[in-house]
């Protein structure tokens, strides 16, 4: 029985950038057959490209079958990267297995959506895929991540370290290691280690947004979205989209709750573990002004359609995300 032919190129996109580069070692195994060296793996961004991608991939393999050449942050590509990568794609390389990744496909420039030329070209003779939250299921890789690094992570324990972290799963992995870290190797964590590792400062970074934007506290979310973006610029816009929505989702649980009669002995099973002083003051605000559901997600669909789009950069979206809720709900 003859080996499935190598895939000549490969487009893998998406918000779950853990996803994306766990696709992309497996495809770089798959064609090389074993781990990657100096000679047949190489990896650049398109932002620094000067040609070099486009060189390699053409080039001869040498010291193996096959060469593997990756390229990414394709969304930051020029114009003249994507006409060489066309160019490319309708005489690809049969020893060259090319793989662009990236938070998605260039926007369209000077009338011509290149992105959508090359992938319709790479889905005729490789494989373009997309990963994103929908593909994810956070609570479950949590504790997966926790079994890998030796120890083991009850369901509430992982509720617990989603709701502080958010879904996003590469930050998800950061945070499981450091509590695997701490644990040495083996034992169980709970509830407790969690909120010993992790609750301080994503409680801080986050509930003093969300809390501005239930108190439609202008200066306090400027304040806020001050302190989240001093360091981290637009590769933080889109983790912390992610987590405010998982935020946002709680609160609006917690007005449901709070709006049931009779009301259930137990509050939602997050909210509870809140300090009763910050209980007290949200579940004020939300009974005096509360969240428009349907308002809330409008903008947070809105929001995530601009990720996808040109224009602003991910920094001002998300801070007129922010505007929005104030204004909106």
């Amino acid at each position: 029985m003859s080996e499935p032919s190598p895939v000549l190129i490969s487009i893998l996109t998406g918000e779950e950038q853990l996803l994306v580069r766990e696709a992309e070692d497996r495809l770089t195994l798959a064609a090389l057959g074993a781990p990657p060296n100096s000679f047949n793996f190489s990896a650049g961004s398109a932002a620094e490209d000067r040609g070099d991608t486009i060189n390699l991939a053409r080039t001869r393999a040498m010291m193996s079958r096959r060469r593997v050449v990756v390229l990414r942050d394709i969304d930051k590509a020029d114009v003249d990267l994507l006409d060489a990568l066309i160019a490319y794609a309708e005489h690809p390389n049969p020893d060259t297995t090319l793989i662009l990744t990236g938070l998605k496909m260039p926007p369209p420039a000077g009338g011509k959506d290149r992105g959508r030329v090359l992938a319709n070209l790479v889905k005729k003779i490789g494989d373009v895929r997309r990963f994103d939250a929908k593909d994810a299921s956070p609570v479950p890789f949590a504790q997966a991540e926790a079994k890998r690094g030796g120890c083991t992570m009850d369901a509430r324990a992982a509720e617990l370290l989603v709701s502080l972290n958010g879904p996003e799963l590469l930050g998800l992995r950061q945070e499981v290691n450091k509590l695997c870290t701490f644990m040495g190797g083996s034992g169980a964590i709970t509830v407790e280690e969690v909120d010993l590792l992790c609750s301080l400062v994503a409680d801080a970074r986050l509930w003093g947004l969300t809390d501005a934007i239930v108190a439609r506290d202008l200066d306090a979310a400027i304040d806020a979205l001050g302190h989240v973006f001093a360091d981290g610029g637009d590769g933080e816009a889109h983790r912390l989209l992610s987590q405010v929505a998982w935020k946002l989702r709680e609160l609006l649980e917690v007005q449901s709750y709070l709006r049931m009669n009779p009301r259930p002995a137990s509050a939602p099973a997050a909210w509870a573990r809140e300090a009763p002083q910050r209980r007290r003051r949200v579940e004020e605000l939300l009974t005096k002004r509360p969240l428009d559901p349907v308002k809330t997600m409008a903008a947070l669909a809105r929001t995530n359609r601009r990720f996808h789009r040109s224009g602003p950069s991910a920094q001002h979206i998300f801070e007129g995300f922010v505007i929005d809720l104030l204004s909106n709900t």
